[in-house]
């Protein structure tokens, strides 16, 4: 899953920017509530700078990733995922 996030697969469809970091809105036909909590758990070994939250939005069942952290983690992120963000609206 990890491999997947870096590479810009698809796996996520949307970002917004956060104050501190971004949310991600997760395509759930293609990585589940399950696939993105194990992504965060080999994540947060490599940056436990990082601040993970996951949430599910009501009916429809849309994951979102918030993923953010102190003063200089949103220009690490946007560094980190580039190829990434460069495939995302």
């Amino acid at each position: 899953m990890a491999q997947a996030y870096r590479a810009g697969d698809g796996r996520r469809y949307s970002k917004r920017p956060l104050p501190d970091g971004y949310t991600f809105q997760i395509d759930t036909r293609k990585a589940s509530f399950r696939d993105v909590a194990e992504w965060v758990e080999l994540e947060r070994k490599c940056c436990p700078f990082f601040v993970f939250e996951i949430g599910i939005q009501g009916e429809n069942g849309t994951v979102w990733l918030n993923l953010r952290g102190r003063d200089g983690v949103k220009e690490f992120i946007a560094a980190d995922f580039k190829i990434l963000f460069d495939r995302l609206p």
